[in-house]
């Protein structure tokens, strides 16, 4: 069907290229002067500042050492063509960006729509990731 198991771990791991080997907090972002997380694939990704600064104004002070960036949105096999986003900082960003109440604190379902929204509002602040 979609060939040995394999093969799909090697297009899994070539769509996810991007994924930061490293997830900076947003402190450690708000204090550079670019700033970017770098890909297991090697690249630089810049995260606009404005979107820091929203996500900065969407939590306490004290959280900005503690969320890392960028927030990361999963598929969700067991579900069935949904999303998902883990973490408690994150899910509390993602939840009032999209205006959805999550199902745990430290974890969240998203639809096609809710991920639509979450990266028309933070582009460069998020990033997507394909698991088997």
């Amino acid at each position: 069907m979609f060939g040995s198991e394999g093969e799909v771990r090697k297009l899994l791991e070539s769509m996810n290229r991007h994924v930061p080997a490293r997830r900076p907090s947003l402190g450690q972002l708000l204090e550079m002067e670019e700033p970017h997380y770098v890909g297991k694939d090697g690249n630089k990704y810049l995260i606009r500042r404005e979107e820091l600064e929203l996500i900065a104004s969407l939590l306490d002070p004290w959280d900005s050492d503690r969320i890392k960036l960028p927030i990361v949105v999963m598929t969700d096999a067991s579900e069935g063509g949904m999303w998902k986003v883990l973490g408690k900082l994150e899910v509390a960003v993602v939840s009032q960006i999209v205006g959805r109440k999550p199902e745990f604190e430290d974890r969240m379902r998203l639809f096609h729509p809710h991920v639509v929204e979450l990266h028309n509002k933070l582009p460069t602040a998020t990033t997507t990731m394909f698991s088997p």
